[in-house]
C-alpha cells in the first residue's frame, strides 16, 4: 500500500470493473497506472500496423 491511510477513503471509494475479469474491480488508484499502459499499447499497434508491408504510403 502506497502512503498514509486516513479516515477519508478518497479514491478508493471511486471503483469500476474491468471488462477483463481477470482484473476484477479497480479503484481510481489502480487505474491510474494502467491509463498510460493501456493508451502506449494502442501506440504500438498503430506502429504494427503502419509498419505492414501493404499499409498505403502517404
Amino acid at each position: 500500500m502506497w502512503g498514509r491511510q486516513t479516515g477519508n477513503p478518497g479514491l478508493r471509494a471511486h471503483t469500476l470493473e474491468h471488462h477483463r475479469p481477470a482484473f476484477g474491480i479497480l479503484n481510481a488508484y489502480q487505474w491510474l497506472p494502467y491509463i498510460p499502459l493501456h493508451d502506449r499499447r494502442h501506440l504500438w499497434q498503430i506502429a504494427e500496423i503502419k509498419a505492414a508491408p501493404d499499409y498505403p504510403s502517404s
